[in-house]
């Protein structure tokens, strides 16, 4: 829906029940919403591409059970977090492990510390256990 389209900064996706591979793909301007840059999503599966290249620094996954190849690969990504259960989906092979280009650079917050293993040798900035939204 806004592949490529460089003047959207700010949209909430709060409501969202899909998003569609590529939705976002190179809006090079968008960061999500509130002085913090959130982009809270509350569906089952982000998709391919569906924020690769956008602005994005945090993206928390509340319902997401598959997360798909650059579908979070955002050049400002600073944090990821997922609110439910990771290690319950991981056996489906719901994690792409290239979801974003370089975990190094990133901090994940995770539901609980035995969700830290669905994300085989992915190594993070940093790995924190944190069972609380953020807000926007």
């Amino acid at each position: 829906a806004f592949e490529g389209n460089t003047a959207i900064a700010e949209l909430d996706l709060k409501s969202a029940t899909t998003i569609g591979a590529n939705a976002f793909n190179g809006a090079t301007a968008f960061k999500g919403i509130g002085k913090n840059g959130v982009v809270t999503l509350n569906v089952a599966t982000v998709e391919e591409n569906s924020f690769n290249g956008t602005a994005v620094q945090r993206f928390q996954l509340k319902a997401a059970t598959t997360v798909k190849a650059n579908s979070l690969n955002s050049t400002a990504l600073k944090q990821v977090k997922f609110r439910q259960n990771v290690k319950a989906w991981k056996d489906n092979a719901g994690i792409n492990t290239s979801f974003i280009a370089d975990p190094t650079t990133v901090d994940l917050f995770v539901k609980s510390a035995a969700d830290q293993a669905a994300f085989g040798n992915m190594v993070f900035r940093t790995v924190t256990e944190d069972d609380t939204d953020w807000q926007d």
